[in-house]
């Protein structure tokens, strides 16, 4: 059972402070703490969903038929490229709609490029559904550290970002696909063209698969330039 935290992030928060107050002995183990009711119907939305009666999906652990995802995002667009285990390259763009970006861009508190950075991650894993089905793992590599590290940790502290972390999660958990997140410097990120609506750069694809380091990738999940591997999501 997978049950992303990121939902349950402001209860897991209160438990957290309760702890340190006992900790730090400005509260007694036998001490009566109040639940906000907040965290009181998220705790029991937790309790349900631990409780609630699945059918198991199994799936092997091995990276036979991995796919290769590459994602990037600008202030007005995104792009994303598929590579299958049978070496077939698919390309997806777009723009971003103009009333979301206007949205996004009147609160000064917004992560823009991050959140649209991970918008893209969503909109690219949608245009590829029928093929991720297919797959044994997905390696996604993302230039935005944000995004990178949300990935890898399943959460965020801005809402936003935590619930686009969760939406993107379910997804994937939903035929119990094993996701890698990767950093890849900007330069390397055959995505970038894409994204601006520019033609596919073959070159800059090619030359990352042929890469010496590539094979580490899959072999070892660590890379000299990538970074380490994180599998955030393995069943």
């Amino acid at each position: 059972l997978q049950i992303p935290l990121c939902d349950h992030f402001p209860a897991m928060q209160h438990v957290r402070n309760v702890c340190r107050a006992l900790n730090r002995g400005e509260k007694e183990r036998r001490d009566t703490f109040a639940v906000p009711s907040h965290v009181v119907a998220d705790l029991e939305a937790w309790r349900s969903e631990a409780l609630r009666e699945i059918v198991p999906c199994v799936r092997e652990h091995s990276d036979t038929a991995p796919g290769y995802l590459f994602v990037d995002a600008t202030t007005k667009g995104w792009g994303a490229i598929l590579v299958t285990p049978q070496q077939q390259v698919f390309v997806v763009a777009d723009i971003f709609a103009t009333p979301l970006l206007e949205r996004l861009n009147a609160d000064s508190n917004t992560p823009v490029i991050a959140v649209l950075e991970l918008l893209a991650v969503i909109y690219a894993y949608n245009a590829f559904q029928t093929h991720m089905a297919q797959l044994t793992a997905l390696h996604l590599f993302e230039d935005n550290t944000t995004v990178q590290y949300g990935l890898t940790k399943g959460n965020s502290s801005n809402a936003l970002i935590a619930e686009l972390l969760s939406d993107f999660i379910r997804r994937t958990s939903d035929i119990v696909l094993p996701v890698h997140v990767h950093r890849i410097a900007t330069a390397d990120q055959p995505a970038d063209e894409p994204s601006r609506g520019k033609p596919l750069n073959h070159d800059k694809l090619a030359a990352f698969f042929a890469s010496p380091q590539f094979p580490d990738i899959v072999a070892t999940g660590k890379n000299s330039r990538l970074g380490a591997a994180r599998a955030v999501i393995c069943v």
